[in-house]
């Protein structure tokens, strides 16, 4: 991490508990024109090939730094960074803590911070990351220089200690920033000359091999380095050079890391780098497919800023949209966002310090990558310049949809503003015969800002509309100077309620009532008397299939709460659309599986009162395709609390000739998984496992709340099963924890041990 981050306050406070209001999933329909400026700009033009395929998307947003000299993140950060769905997050442990010369004696779980331990930062970075990449740091000088055989001896402990209590340690990265070029700051580890640090990554490697031999984990360790300030130092070269003429038959690199900060007015000149690191690996004849990974890069290095604070915390984020763009272009192993929080300059940081939960820019920008799509597809720019600055532009699709992330950046030095139409062209096959909902967000000056008078922090949604079938589409508005934009596309079945054949129950009454905030200009209001009164509406469904069922309602004081159902069967729960104010919200209401296609009817019936009135006001329905999810269990990263180990059985009677096995002997253990969900709404959950005579029982839980009853996995021989474990609601996307905790055993069985095969969630 960069210098300056050592040479700061030894305190930093945070203000916990004051919550910045959310805004809700879908938002009410917006017209398209909704957050565009009436200032003057130039014309620039996105052109989009969602029919193209430049095969699977390497996000950047799952490749997260969580500082080790930050306070823990709070209830509000955390519940945002488990939201991002990240793989891999970098943290740091320092032999200097846990070890103390004086006495010989280790305290792993060192304080770091008042009230913050390494136990609660590496637990809370196990909770919101699938896996976990480490960088371990020098011994003090006096270890590392004067008694190697005892520094490398607190090296292999630690590294030891922290792999058995985080089985998801997967990369461990040798030493930071080792070579310097200014004076060490405070609690920052000294200069090292290219001898020394080789040295050292001779120990690494071996630490790694005997480590991996002696604790035979699920997750093998990996070494790599040299984690140098930037890939124009020679130091990257005199490593290789080192590492080309290291004779040792089980030398390895598993990885080459660096940190880029450099960039800011020619961000282009990344998407050459990894191309570099090729290049010097070949030349000296070492594996060119070697991964290289950059793990910080940013605009800021140290103490250094832009130009006012408020507008730094615009070019951070702009930034790091055109720094990702030309690593994943350039096909960059693992380019890692920093950070969620710095310590001492805050335009780096994802979230502000005086309200735990409320997002800067940079946190909306990752936020805006997280919501893009698999599989990268072609796009352009006519407004990019030779070094980078201008309109970019990153285009995904899968089969929920399109999203195409655009970014104006300018650093300091560009003002320019441009009127942009986003040509999104040949559309795949998912959207033939549907309408098309457009949705658009912003973060600018005035959307999605935190330091915006009156504006929102939380990412805004700006346009929120429905477009015609169709092969194509050009929405079309303005991108401020470091302005970013998300516009994403879904196919769906939408009626508006005002269209709708309309049918009511004896008593009620219903009108259609003109309201140009409705999506059509337009919304059918329902006047009730009581409960059981309902207002029908005829709505085509053209393709069968899994949807999930949306309505867009206008809410009121005189509302009530209804039940929503298709042709007689209800859909969801009751939903309450009383509010003391009038305005438009979409919910989600349910998953319905249309097995046939046609004219269905959509019967909302009055079932109470919040405020006393039974009206309602219906603006649209809306169907949304849903997909089953599968998770192949050997893909995810398990984990325990308990401490128990993991095995990976090769097994051709598994989905995907693997499962992973929890070796446990007695109740109260567990395994966990993180998964990300990417689509909210009702799943039911199911299982595969492996039934056999050493197996217990478990309770399965999401996030925390039991699903589904006990299960029992014994068999007097090998059975596969798929368990129906129960339904489960997931209101937000990110990674949700699933944990099997083990609560007893058949009395036939003679062990407590699990096996899984896969997860499967179904709408």
């Amino acid at each position: 991490m960069e210098r300056v981050k050592k040479q700061r306050a030894l305190h930093k406070w945070r203000h916990k508990g004051i919550l910045l209001l959310l805004i809700t999933l879908l938002a009410p329909l917006l017209p398209p024109g909704t957050g565009q400026t009436a200032e003057a700009a130039g014309s620039a033009t996105v052109t989009v090939d969602a029919g193209s395929d430049l095969g699977k998307f390497n996000n950047p947003v799952w490749y997260q730094n969580q500082a080790d000299y930050s306070p823990d993140l709070g209830a509000g950060d955390m519940a945002k960074v488990q939201a991002l769905g990240v793989k891999y997050t970098r943290a740091w442990i320092k032999p200097t803590k846990y070890y103390n010369e004086a006495n010989g004696t280790y305290s792993y779980n060192y304080i770091e911070h008042e009230g913050n331990t390494a136990y609660s930062y590496m637990d809370q970075i196990a909770l919101h990351s699938d896996r976990i990449f480490l960088n371990i740091d020098q011994c003090s000088t006096e270890l590392t220089y004067n008694q190697p055989a005892l520094a490398r001896e607190v090296l292999k402990n630690g590294i030891r200690h922290y792999k058995q209590r985080y089985p998801q340690i997967e990369y461990i990265e040798a030493f930071n920033e080792p070579k310097k070029s200014w004076t060490p700051g405070y609690d920052e580890a000294p200069n090292m000359e290219i001898d020394t640090y080789y040295y050292w990554y001779k120990q690494f490697y071996a630490i790694v091999q005997e480590l991996n031999a002696e604790l035979n984990p699920a997750i093998p360790l990996k070494i790599g380095g040299p984690a140098s300030v930037s890939l124009d130092m020679e130091f990257n070269q005199q490593f290789l050079n080192q590492y080309a003429a290291d004779t040792n038959p089980n030398k390895r690199l598993d990885f080459f890391s660096y940190h880029s900060y450099n960039r800011r007015s020619n961000p282009a000149d990344v998407q050459s780098d990894k191309a570099t690191v090729q290049g010097w690996l070949s030349a000296r004849g070492l594996n060119p497919n070697t991964p290289v990974f950059v793990t910080e890069y940013g605009v800021f290095p140290g103490s250094n800023t832009g130009t006012t604070y408020n507008e730094d915390l615009l070019t951070q984020a702009a930034a790091m949209s055109a720094l990702g763009y030309y690593f994943v272009k350039g096909g960059m192993d693992m380019p890692m966002h920093w950070v969620f929080d710095h310590a001492n300059n805050n335009r780096k940081s994802m979230f502000a310090d005086e309200a735990d939960g409320a997002p800067y820019p940079y946190y909306n920008l990752v936020k805006m990558q997280s919501m893009l799509k698999e599989n990268r597809i072609t796009t352009s720019s006519n407004a990019l310049s030779g070094d980078g600055l201008g309109i970019h532009a990153l285009g995904t699709r899968d089969d929920t949809g399109v999203a195409v992330l655009a970014s104006n950046y300018q650093w300091t030095t560009g003002t320019a503003d441009y009127n942009l139409t986003m040509n999104i062209t040949n559309l795949p096959s998912i959207f033939t015969g549907k309408q098309i909902r457009v949705q658009r967000y912003l973060v600018d000056q005035t959307h999605s800002n935190y330091t915006s008078s009156g504006g929102s922090a939380e990412l805004e949604k700006v346009a929120d509309y429905i477009a015609a079938p169709a092969v194509s589409i050009a929405p079309a508005f303005t991108l401020g100077k470091n302005a970013m934009t998300l516009v994403v596309l879904t196919p769906v079945h939408h009626g508006e309620a005002e269209d709708l054949p309309a049918a009511v129950s004896a008593g009620a009454v219903q009108t259609d009532v003109a309201d140009s905030s409705a999506s059509g200009g337009a919304f059918s209001k329902f006047d009730g008397t009581a409960s059981g009164q309902y207002v029908e509406y005829t709505m085509n469904v053209p393709n069968a299939g899994m949807y999930a069922v949306y309505a867009t309602v206008k809410k009121g004081s005189d509302r009530g709460k209804f039940q929503l159902s298709v042709d007689g069967q209800n859909v969801g729960e009751v939903k309450d659309y009383y509010a003391s104010s009038q305005f438009y919200d979409t919910y989600y209401i349910g998953n319905k599986n249309f097995g046939i296609t046609g004219e269905r009817k959509f019967r909302f019936t009055a079932a109470g009162s919040t405020g006393g009135g039974y009206d309602l006001g219906v603006d649209s329905i809306q169907l949304i395709p849903r997909r089953t999810i599968t998770f192949e269990a050997e893909s995810l990263t398990p984990w325990s609390t308990s401490g128990d180990p993991f095995t990976y059985l090769n097994d051709t009677g598994a989905s995907g000739g693997r499962l992973v096995k929890l070796d446990t002997n007695a109740a109260g253990d567990d395994m966990q998984f993180n998964v990300n969900i990417t689509q909210t709404g009702t799943y039911s959950i199911k299982v595969g496992v492996k039934k056999y005579s050493t197996r217990g029982k478990f309770q399965l839980s999401v996030d925390g709340v039991n699903v589904g009853g006990q299960q029992d996995l014994y068999a007097a021989g090998n059975v596969y099963e798929e368990l129906a474990i129960g339904t489960y609601t997931f209101q937000t996307t990110g990674n949700k924890r699933i944990k099997f905790y083990v609560n007893g055993k058949n009395p036939s069985s003679t062990g407590y041990d699990l096996s899984v095969d896969y997860i499967r969630l179904i709408p």
